[in-house]
C-alpha cells in the first residue's frame, strides 16, 4: 500500500471528549475537534466543530480513555471510523524516565507501572507532598522494596533478609498469637514496657526445666 493511500486512510486528530457506550458501557467512543477541510473534501463536517464519534480499538488487556486533548491516530474504512492509537503531551515527562527496552504504563496523573529491560518490575505513585510511594521488585538479590513518601522502608531480600524502618513512627503487630522463632533476639531501646498475663512471675536468663507459665 503506497504512502499516498495510508494518508488517505489515516488522519491526526485531536480528542474533544470520549465517552463510554453500548449496553454495558463497555465500549469506548473518542468524539475528535474536526481539523479544516479543503472545499473539494468528500468527508463534510456538516458545520459542526466535532467530528462522527469512533469506536476506540485497543489491544486486548489494555483499556484506557486518553485525555481531551490527546492526539490520535483515526482510520476511515468507507463509513466506519476507528481510533486505535493516542499519545497525551502531558504525560510526556513518563518518556525521560525510560531505558532503552523498558515499558511503561502510565497516567497523566503520574502514575507509572515500569516493566524494566533488567528485569525488574516499578510502581511509582505520586502523593500529596510532591513526592513518590515507590515498590520495586528486583531480580538481582530477589528483593521486594517499598518506600513510602515520607521516608518508611520495608525490604524483603535473600541478601538482607527482612528489615523495616519506621523512622519516628510508631510500628504496631496485632494478631491472637504472636511467634518469635529464632537463635536468639535482640532488643537495643530506651524504654522496654512487657505487660503479660502469665500465671507465673517473668523471669531473665535461662531456666533448667521447660516451664509453660513462665515467659523468658
Amino acid at each position: 500500500m503506497s504512502t499516498h493511500t495510508l494518508a488517505g486512510l489515516v488522519d491526526v486528530l485531536t480528542i474533544k471528549r470520549t465517552e463510554l457506550v453500548g449496553v454495558a458501557s463497555a465500549i469506548v467512543q473518542a468524539v475528535f475537534s474536526s481539523p479544516e477541510r479543503g472545499p473539494d473534501d468528500p468527508m463534510p463536517t456538516g458545520g459542526s466543530d466535532e467530528s462522527e464519534p469512533a469506536e476506540w480499538w485497543q489491544a486486548y488487556g489494555l483499556t484506557s480513555r486518553p485525555p481531551m486533548g490527546s492526539q490520535a491516530l483515526v482510520g476511515r474504512f468507507g463509513a466506519t471510523i476507528a481510533a486505535f492509537a493516542s499519545r497525551a503531551k502531558d504525560a510526556i515527562a513518563v518518556f525521560g524516565k525510560m531505558a532503552v527496552g523498558d515499558v511503561a504504563l502510565y497516567t497523566i496523573a503520574g502514575n507509572v507501572l515500569r516493566l524494566n529491560a533488567d528485569r525488574s518490575v516499578s510502581l511509582l505513585v505520586p502523593c500529596d507532598n510532591g513526592k513518590q510511594t515507590i515498590v520495586q521488585v528486583h531480580p538481582k538479590d530477589s528483593a521486594v522494596r517499598i518506600l513510602t513518601a515520607g521516608g518508611l522502608t520495608f525490604e524483603m531480600s535473600d541478601k538482607n533478609g527482612i528489615a523495616m524502618n519506621a523512622g519516628a513512627k510508631d510500628v504496631t503487630i496485632a494478631g491472637k498469637n504472636i511467634q518469635f522463632i529464632g537463635t536468639a533476639m535482640n532488643c537495643n531501646v530506651v524504654t522496654n514496657k512487657l505487660n503479660a498475663t502469665a500465671g507465673a512471675p517473668l523471669v531473665s536468663g535461662p531456666i533448667t526445666k521447660p516451664n509453660p507459665g513462665i515467659l523468658i
